[in-house]
């Protein structure tokens, strides 16, 4: 029977050489790989905290002209746009470990258009960004 030697770093990283003598794993750069998705899901989860009403996460200026009646679909829209950033973010990382090379394409796009709800919500529930 052949020895064997699997390397195996951090738990999920892509194969990348089979080789005879074993399988070796990505190591070095797969730790990037997971700060971007703990990123992208403490964004998201603070979206999901503001999306519920909870909007005194937001700076004090940037809801200063917020109506109680606004509260809510404020909430839901800014909210919205930073759950839409995170979910690009960890998109993009989950990719990142899967593949070796892989244009940014789900961050762009995730920043896009959250950064667009955000900025609808700014302008018309405080009627500008500050």
């Amino acid at each position: 029977m052949k020895n064997t030697r699997v390397q195996v770093l951090p738990v999920g990283c892509v194969l990348k050489n089979r080789a005879a003598s074993g399988i070796i794993i990505k190591g070095d750069d797969c730790m990037e790989n997971y700060v971007v998705i703990f990123l992208g899901l403490v964004i998201g989860i603070l979206g999901i905290v503001i999306a519920t009403g909870h909007i005194e996460v937001i700076h004090s200026y940037n809801r200063a002209r917020i109506t109680d009646e606004n509260r809510k679909p404020y909430g839901r829209t800014v909210g919205s746009g930073c759950l839409v950033m995170g979910i690009g973010i960890v998109v993009d990382g989950v990719i990142s470990l899967l593949k070796e090379s892989f244009p940014p394409v789900p961050v762009i796009v995730g920043l896009v258009i959250g950064l667009i709800l955000i900025l609808y919500g700014q302008f018309k529930y405080n009627k500008g960004i500050f």
